[in-house]
C-alpha cells in the first residue's frame, strides 16, 4: 500500500533495502508453517514541498513467534531462539543483526513486535527520503546482459530457503540451463557426483552440513574439485570472504540480482553475446 498522491521513485540505497527485506522475509518462511507472510508498505510526505517522505515498511507472519524475553537479544550476532532446533532451523542469527546495522547505516530504525506461537511483526521506519524529481514513474533500465546468450549447461543450485532458488531460476529461466537443486551440504556432494553440474551455486547457512564443509569436501575430491563453486550469503564481512577465497570459491552477495548473478555466470560458464 502506497498512499502518495502518485507514484514516484525515491533515492534509497536500493541494495541495502533489498538485502534487508530478504533477510526478514527469508526469517519469515523459515518460521511459518502454516498462515500468512505479509509485506506492506505505506509513505508520507514529510513537507509541503514535497521533496521527500517517510516511509514504512512491515513485515508479518504468522510464524513460531518470539517470548518477549528474548527479544530484546534478537538483533545481536550469533543469537538463536532458546529450545530452537538449529539442525531444524540452521542459521546462527547473522541476518538479523545484518539488517540491525544496514538499517542503523540508512539513518532508520527497526521495531518488533511478537509472541511466542503468535507470529511476528517487524517494523522499518525511515522517516527522510528525499524523491527523484528527475525520473519519471515505471522508468527502467535495462541491462545489456540481457543480450548475453549462454550455452546449454547444468547449475546445481544449493540452499535451504525455497524462495531463493525460485528467485534464482526466474532470473535464468531464459537461459537453456538445466537445473538441480539441494538443501544442505550432504546433498550438495552427493549431487555433485550423480548430476555432474558445470556450476555449483552454494549457500553457506545450511541445515546438517553448511556451505563451508561442504566445499572443503569438493575441494579434496579429484572429479569434483573442477567444478566452479559460487559461495552465495548475506554475509559481507572481510573475514568471509576471505574464507572464500582460501577454498577457492567465487562470491555473490544476498539478495542477488539479475545483473550480478549473470555477471558471477558469465566468468564460468561457455557464452557470446547477440545484437
Amino acid at each position: 500500500h502506497n498512499n502518495l498522491a502518485s507514484p514516484r521513485p525515491v533515492l534509497i540505497d536500493e541494495a541495502r533495502l533489498q538485502q534487508i527485506l530478504f533477510n526478514l522475509i527469508s526469517n519469515s518462511i523459515k518460521f511459518t508453517h502454516s498462515g500468512f507472510i505479509k509485506l506492506s508498505i505505506s509513505s508520507k510526505f514529510t513537507d509541503h514541498h514535497e521533496t521527500s517522505v517517510s516511509l514504512t515498511i512491515e513485515v508479518e507472519d504468522s510464524g513460531i513467534g518470539i517470548p518477549k524475553d528474548q527479544q530484546v537479544h534478537i538483533f545481536q550476532p550469533f543469537e538463536q531462539q532458546a529450545g530452537q532446533s538449529s539442525s531444524r532451523y540452521g542459521g546462527t542469527g547473522l541476518g538479523l543483526s545484518i539488517c540491525s546495522h544496514l538499517i542503523e547505516l540508512m539513518h532508520g530504525s527497526i521495531d518488533l513486535e511478537s509472541e511466542a506461537d503468535k507470529g511476528s511483526l517487524f517494523r522499518l521506519r525511515f522517516p527522510k527520503i528525499a524523491l527523484d524529481k528527475t525520473a519519471q514513474a515505471g522508468d527502467h533500465v535495462i541491462s545489456d546482459d540481457k543480450k548475453i546468450s549462454f550455452k546449454p549447461a547444468k547449475i546445481l543450485i544449493a540452499d535451504d530457503v525455497p524462495l531463493n532458488i525460485e528467485l534464482i531460476r526466474s532470473f535464468l529461466e531464459d537461459f537453456p540451463f538445466e537445473f538441480c537443486e539441494a538443501v544442505n551440504g550432504r546433498e550438495v556432494i552427493k549431487l555433485a557426483s550423480t548430476f555432474q553440474p558445470d556450476l555449483i551455486l552454494l549457500d553457506m547457512v545450511m541445515p546438517e552440513m553448511d556451505g563451508y564443509e561442504a566445499a572443503q569436501v569438493l575441494q579434496q575430491d579429484l572429479k569434483l574439485k573442477k567444478i566452479p563453486l559460487i559461495a552465495i550469503t548475506a554475509s559481507a564481512l572481510n573475514d568471509d570472504i576471505s574464507r572464500f577465497k582460501t577454498l577457492g570459491l567465487g562470491y555473490l552477495a544476498k539478495p542477488c540480482t539479475y545483473d550480478s548473478l549473470v555477471d558471477c555466470l558469465k566468468n564460468h560458464l561457455d557464452h557470446d553475446f547477440t545484437a
